[in-house]
């Protein structure tokens, strides 16, 4: 495992993602702890303090696995030798180097990334062989706190409408910045806003992770469901697909990143099936 050194973001695209990603985790963690779950029950009871234990594992899952898919080097460097030429392997002219199979360039990374899936802006990095189990852990628990946000921002919603201002309550929701113009503008409809962000996060995360759960069954990532012909080329079978991403120890991917998954290989070397296209 080697770490990123330059981890900033490189544009003005990845500072507003990376930005918005960060001040929307902290709005969530705030808005449950201390004005959601608070008006359910009272602050400091049992009750209260087993779902702010609950909320607290969850964020916590995020943040550790952002940072762990954003530390972690997935690239070529100090994995390749310069010169040296390696059958099947292709050459990479802005790398000036051989690199092996499923390894593309990065033109945002500026190097060749092993087994590239895509750049994460959000993440101001490229996601690949090492880090991408981290990454699926991180959709995993955005997923996760956006199901468990919901129920509560639901009814906390709910619970603030006011007899015959039902028109009022629904506009608030599905359109919060117009009270700044045309209703009011309180605490309230300020956290209503954060909730729909939080809700429309969530529905985003989820079609993501379950759009990756179908490529890593079919053992392909992103970048090579787009370029590659035969998408089945590295398809063996699901279980080893899923390691192959996940590590030996996939079933225990919910404790990442705080367990030793191994992966298998070394991220230039695959198994494949034989086709009419090789």
């Amino acid at each position: 495992m080697r770490i990123r050194k330059n981890i900033y973001p490189k544009s003005l695209k990845e500072v507003l993602a990376t930005g918005f990603l960060w001040i929307n985790i902290l709005l969530y963690y705030y808005l449950e702890l201390f004005v959601v779950i608070p008006s359910f029950y009272e602050k400091w009871s049992p009750t209260y303090n087993v779902h702010c234990t609950i909320v607290s594992f969850m964020v916590f899952s995020v943040i550790a696995n952002l940072i762990a898919t954003s530390l972690i080097d997935p690239s070529i460097k100090g994995r390749i030798q310069r010169g040296k030429q390696v059958l099947e392997w292709k050459y990479c002219e802005k790398c000036e180097a051989s690199v092996p199979p499923r390894s593309w360039h990065c033109n945002i990374c500026k190097i060749c990334i092993l087994r590239r899936d895509h750049h994460c802006y959000v993440m101001s990095c490229c996601v690949g062989f090492d880090n991408q189990k981290y990454f699926l852990t991180y959709l995993f628990y955005q997923v996760l706190t956006a199901i468990y946000g919901s129920y509560f921002n639901i009814w906390y919603i709910w619970n603030s409408v006011q007899p015959g201002c039902m028109w009022k309550a629904i506009l608030k929701i599905a359109f919060p910045l117009i009270g700044v113009f045309y209703i009011d503008w309180t605490s309230y409809q300020f956290h209503c806003f954060v909730i729909l962000i939080i809700f429309l996060v969530g529905i985003m995360a989820t079609l993501l992770l379950i759009f990756y759960i179908r490529l890593i069954s079919k053992g392909v990532t992103l970048f090579e469901n787009k370029k590659l012909k035969n998408k089945d080329k590295y398809n063996i079978a699901i279980l080893e697909n899923v390691k192959t991403v996940l590590g030996d120890k996939w079933y225990l991917f919910w404790l990442e990143p705080w367990v030793d998954s191994k992966l298998p290989g070394d991220g230039m070397n695959w198994k494949r099936k034989l086709s009419v296209y090789d």
